[in-house]
């Protein structure tokens, strides 16, 4: 709980006591520090601890890759989102619907609407659903920025959109 509390300082300084004794750091750990940099705005740090993660034998796991691919999206990063994303696509783990919503969510931000319907698109290809559970707003949005850029949403995004609102609505009358 030390980076919660700002305390990125004193984690690391329990990371080292870690490592000084002989012990290795987990994923788990590793993926909190990582966290913590990209929470303060630290994301070369973020980047070079990654880096260094891999030389110590352990596997990136989804949630790490999704942290760093979160961050950059968020720091309008995207070429370098697109990099960590391919990593993750060459070396394992899959990408699931987070990392994809997180890559969707940063091109929409930067106005890259087009990009944003392909991961989307490409999302779908690999037989994950999009996620728009207590997100209707959002889901809604989305659909009315496709529409006013041009591009035609497909049967599925259409069809998750009608099952959501008929699911939270219990009547058709808030249907697309």
């Amino acid at each position: 709980m030390l980076i919660k509390e700002c305390h990125l300082d004193a984690a690391l300084k329990l990371f080292g006591q870690l490592t000084d004794r002989g012990l290795e750091p987990d994923i788990i750990t590793y993926n909190t520090i990582i966290c913590g940099y990209c929470s303060l705005n630290r994301l070369d740090e973020a980047v070079q601890l990654f880096e260094k993660l891999t030389c110590v034998q352990l596997k990136p796991n989804s949630i790490t890759f999704t942290i760093l691919i979160d961050a950059f999206c968020k720091e309008g990063r995207m070429d370098d989102a697109t990099m960590m994303f391919s990593k993750m696509l060459e070396k394992g783990p899959k990408a699931n619907v987070v990392t994809y919503s997180c890559l969707i969510d940063g091109y929409f931000k930067s106005q890259n609407m087009k990009s944003a319907f392909d991961v989307y698109e490409e999302m779908c290809e690999n037989n994950i659903s999009p996620n728009i559970a207590g997100r209707p707003t959002e889901a809604m949005q989305l659909y009315d920025s496709m529409l006013r850029n041009g591009i035609m949403p497909d049967g599925l995004l259409l069809s998750t959109l009608a099952d959501y609102n008929l699911q939270s609505s219990g009547s058709q009358e808030h249907c697309i």
